[in-house]
């Protein structure tokens, strides 16, 4: 077996979703809704898009210092801060007042050796341990609860309708399948499978961002190296979207079954990957090109035309803006301090508020990531 190549990409995939009117970029068809994604689009500014921003800030302590990569989960007691490198979980307030935090990574049986998909559900922390193959739950005082034994390691897991779910990806371990995903029961027995591999992985990979995510009450799946999202409905899968990349898009069918595709993705100037957080009225679209360029976009969903974003106040370089989901009409970003003070002076002091009780002024001198929720024109 080849060694994996493990990406760590900064845009987890949650979603919202909502109905999509078709237009000349965008068609819909029996198949699924596409999206032509047009490597020389329009640029517009990223700023002039937004109508304004809401920020919350998490108090910084000795015990709280925060990884901007980490995930953030509301609870009906305030924020949960999940820093899966570590294996750190956090809880504050919702004033943003830090509270306590556990770390249970080990290799005790009561412990995660490494955490991956970590979710709050039903008032519990539920993380993917990877290497141990299992599913752990903890309670939020880090109190170990109950674990599923999973078949093999698989890439990606999620708990959806009373089952799990996995995500197959890239690695093929379990030599009982031959599909992308697996349907498991509660009591981690395999009764079906979905999406059969028609070529073989062209090499190992994973990432960080499950392949899985909700939109409302829809489950879609969007496997690795693929331009398409379906949606699972019990075990059958359905076309949902289809990013057309055109010429740009790296892995024909040839190429994919190609051995060498690694090695020929240094001397392309082709998309090989991307990541996408759709939201009611906007998709946000993050692609790179072979391994040498990144951009960002968003898909107007109304109809259906892709931009590329343009940075201006930060004149060439790229800020750190970690899109994290939609929540009804706003996207939810983590950025950190620095990127905040742009965000500030651009704006302007009418089109900002600060929730909780962290003063802008403390979260200005904090080296803690900041909650920022943006409204778009």
């Amino acid at each position: 077996m080849k060694n994996a190549y493990f990406l760590t990409l900064m845009f987890p995939l949650c979603v919202f979703s909502c109905g999509v009117n078709g237009s000349d970029d965008s068609k819909s068809t029996l198949e699924s809704t596409v999206y032509k994604i047009d490597l020389n689009a329009d640029k517009v500014d990223f700023l002039s898009q937004i109508a304004a921003i809401s920020i919350f800030g998490f108090e910084e302590t000795e015990h709280s210092l925060l990884n901007p990569s980490s995930f953030f989960f509301n609870y009906e007691n305030g924020v949960i801060v999940v820093d899966e490198v570590s294996g750190t979980v956090y809880l504050f307030d919702l004033e943003g007042r830090y509270l306590r935090k556990f770390n249970r990574m080990g290799r005790g049986p009561e412990e995660y050796q490494s955490m991956q998909n970590t979710v709050y559900r039903d008032g519990l922390i539920e993380t993917y341990d990877v290497r141990g193959k299992k599913v752990k739950q903890y309670d939020l005082e880090g109190n170990f609860l109950s674990e599923l034994k999973l078949p093999d390691e698989t890439n990606h897991a999620l708990f959806n309708d009373e089952r799990y779910l996995l995500s197959v990806g890239n690695e093929l371990k379990i030599d009982s399948t031959s599909h992308k995903i697996i349907f498991l029961d509660l009591e981690g027995k395999e009764y079906a499978q979905a999406l059969p591999y028609n070529i073989p992985p062209p090499f190992p990979m994973r990432t960080n961002i499950n392949d899985f995510t909700m939109a409302g009450e829809q489950l879609l799946y969007a496997a690795l190296l693929t331009d398409s999202v379906v949606m699972i409905d019990g075990t059958d899968v359905k076309p949902f979207i289809r990013f057309d990349f055109g010429e740009d898009w790296f892995w024909t069918d040839e190429m994919y079954a190609d051995g060498e595709a690694m090695a020929a993705l240094y001397n392309v100037s082709k998309v090989w990957i991307y990541t996408w957080v759709l939201g009611p009225g906007r998709i946000e679209m993050t692609y790179s090109i072979s391994f040498s360029e990144v951009r960002k976009g968003y898909v107007d969903r109304s109809t259906g035309q892709f931009y590329h974003y343009k940075f201006n106040a930060w004149g060439d370089e790229i800020p750190d803006i970690k899109s994290v989901r939609y929540e009804e009409d706003e996207l939810l970003t983590i950025i950190t301090p620095d990127v905040l003070d742009v965000f500030k002076s651009e704006l302007g002091e009418g089109k900002y508020k600060v929730r909780g009780g962290v003063s802008l002024e403390s979260i200005m001198a904090s080296e803690n990531p900041v909650m920022v929720r943006i409204k778009f024109k």
